[in-house]
């Protein structure tokens, strides 16, 4: 059950984030000849800017300009029933529009297994997310966003238990930046995270790992 909902999952965080890429055309602009939504020679036009909430009553609002560019570097934990997870990310992200970034990020995992107690074994990983990441809440030196996407990892042992060594991650959550200094924000957050191979090894060998993952850490903008 749990990998049907992990492929749900993937697939509704896909439909949402493409639903934010079609834009109506401006009041007043004219309308676009068949065969091309935009009017300009592209098959459709992205919008200057996601939405997102003023906190700063008058005052400067965190910056998420289009056009920027950031690498994020964080550290997460995802506790499971049994095996527990722990990795390191650091990537890249882009601005494509106000207040709304993709992310790529490389990602280094540590499996520790507790399903056996009498055979403890741990698992070095690999793999590659990309997020994206959405600011919709603004103050002056912080704002609220949320996240998702999907990604792969491989692992040195089967992961989860009976599991196998490849797998998929999709995974969403909420998360909080706060302003350091110039260009550089602290970022931490929650996410629900799922794993698993898709059911392309047979469902006897997917098991599936469900958890909370929690991660802290800085992105820096430049």
């Amino acid at each position: 059950m749990h990998h049907h909902l992990g492929n749900v999952l993937a697939a509704t965080c896909a439909l949402t984030m493409t639903s934010t890429l079609w834009a109506a055309p401006a009041p007043g602009a004219t309308a676009p000849a068949p065969g091309n939504t935009s009017g300009d020679g592209s098959f459709f036009t992205l919008p200057a800017a996601a939405p997102a909430i003023d906190l700063t009553q008058g005052g400067p609002a965190a910056e998420f300009a289009k056009g920027s560019w950031v690498t994020p570097a964080y550290f997460s934990a995802t506790v499971g029933d049994n095996d527990h997870l722990y990795e390191a990310h650091a990537g890249v992200g882009y601005f494509f529009m106000d207040n709304l970034a993709l992310n790529a990020e490389v990602v280094g995992s540590y499996a520790n297994y507790n399903s056996y107690p009498n055979d403890p074994a741990n698992a070095w990983g690999a793999g590659l997310d990309l997020l994206f990441r959405w600011h919709f809440i603004k103050g002056t030196n912080w704002s609220l966003y949320a996240d998702g996407g999907g990604g792969l990892r491989e692992f040195s042992r089967a992961f989860p238990t009976g599991g196998t060594h490849f797998n998929f991650t999709p995974q969403i959550g909420l998360g909080a930046t706060y302003k350091l200094a110039d260009n550089l924000q602290l970022m931490g957050g929650a996410r629900y995270f799922h794993l698993s191979n898709a059911g392309f090894d047979g469902n006897n060998h997917n098991p599936g790992y469900d958890a909370l993952q929690l991660y802290l850490g800085a992105t820096l903008k430049w």
